[in-house]
């Protein structure tokens, strides 16, 4: 992967896997790491060995495909950085909290609530993600993505293991037969650690 420079405020990933570090901000060397595996071990990855499929659902995604995805995501993480485990666990439980406090408070319900769990640069900006869409913060409701990380990860810690096929597109659990059964690439790329 490729660092450079950007201007944004957050940490991005860009088009061609370049990763883009806002000039202004110090990245611990454990973030890059977890980035680099969530975004390029299982998307990237997913991604591209879903192209090479006969079947398009690989590349588009299977229905719900998105919380086997980010699982799958926050687990290469885990594998990065095991020493961070926790943390990344624990960032992902809290984020599913507060998609499903959003959906049920006000804007300013919701902000108050997040001042009492971090600092107001960083309040706003969770705000944001969560009640992105919404032009009228006195009602209720929320952007939920947030919730995927969590319940994707739970979902594969049930199996036994992450077989090769969850590499072979953008699937889900409840897609591993029909997966197997459809895949057509012969070798599917699977990141090593």
């Amino acid at each position: 992967a490729k660092i450079e420079k950007i201007t944004t405020t957050n940490i991005r990933i860009k088009s061609n896997y370049t990763i883009g570090i806002p000039e202004h901000k110090k990245v611990a060397a454990h973030r890059i790491k977890q980035l680099i595996a969530h975004e390029l071990m299982a998307h990237a990855i997913t991604r591209e060995n879903g192209e090479k499929q006969q079947w398009h659902i690989f590349s588009y995604g299977f229905p719900r495909y998105i919380y086997s995805q980010e699982g799958l995501a926050v687990w290469h993480e885990t594998l990065a950085t095991p020493e961070y485990k926790a943390n990344i666990l624990y960032r992902a439980a809290r984020d599913a909290f507060l998609a499903q406090e959003a959906d049920r408070l006000t804007g300013k319900e919701l902000m108050n609530l997040l001042l009492t769990m971090f600092k107001p640069a960083n309040a706003w900006q969770t705000y944001i993600r969560l009640k992105r869409g919404i032009t009228n913060t006195n009602t209720i409701g929320g952007w939920g993505r947030e919730s995927v990380y969590f319940i994707g990860y739970n979902q594969l810690s049930q199996l036994d293991k992450v077989d090769d096929i969850f590499y072979s597109g953008r699937i889900t659990v409840d897609d591993i037969a029909v997966a197997t059964k459809y895949n057509s690439i012969a070798h599917i790329d699977r990141p090593q650690f």
